[in-house]
């Protein structure tokens, strides 16, 4: 399988869940997935049952497109960006809401030059590494989930028939705690 960049990634165990846009547009500084049909199939993975202290700790987000037809997707603010610039999974241990200290980086209004487009039977796929992103410090277990609500970015056919939700989610292992930076990473970029 490749990676948007042309990357060689391995697939591990998948957990899938079926994504069920048709389009939604992008307002705001938020998470984004756009014109997505029925057709495409989301996942993420992680590929060690547990992680130390050291380890990267790697998630996979990948995008398949079952469908006949090509799709149009907005990587911006998505693991598709293969770098953090802005908070978009949700990431719990023990039910508590772990912090996002990656950068936040604003953008104009998407052009048409900002789409990708997936084509029918194409995987696209990115890697990212929680801990750029994340305060990830505690041994535990840790709950990612990929959740964008087309409805709660403002998009007038969030309440057409057949869209919903799109999500995601894996559970990483942390088996000893790791260090905490003298500071975090966190950043503001305006591109």
């Amino acid at each position: 399988m490749t990676n948007l960049f042309g990357k060689q990634v391995h697939r591990g165990l998948v957990e899938k869940f079926l994504l069920t846009v048709i389009a939604f547009a992008m307002l705001g500084v938020s998470q984004y997935l756009v014109a997505a049909t029925e057709s495409l199939e989301t996942s993420l993975d992680v590929y060690a049952s547990s992680h130390r202290a050291a380890d990267p700790l790697i998630v996979e987000f990948t995008l398949t497109n079952h469908g006949s037809e090509s799709v149009q997707v907005l990587p911006r603010n998505t693991p598709l960006e293969e770098e953090f610039n802005a908070p978009i999974f949700k990431v719990k241990r023990n039910g508590q809401v772990i912090e996002y200290i990656g950068r936040m980086v604003k953008r104009p209004a998407p052009t048409a030059d900002d789409y990708i487009t997936i084509e029918p039977g194409e995987v696209v796929s990115a890697m990212l590494d929680l801990a750029d992103g994340y305060a990830i410090y505690d041994a535990g277990s840790y709950l990612i989930t990929y959740d964008v609500d087309p409805a709660s970015q403002g998009d007038p056919n969030a309440k057409a028939p057949g869209v919903g939700t799109v999500s995601a989610a894996t559970t990483l292992v942390l088996s000893e705690d790791r260090p905490i930076p003298l500071s975090p990473s966190s950043q503001s970029t305006v591109h």
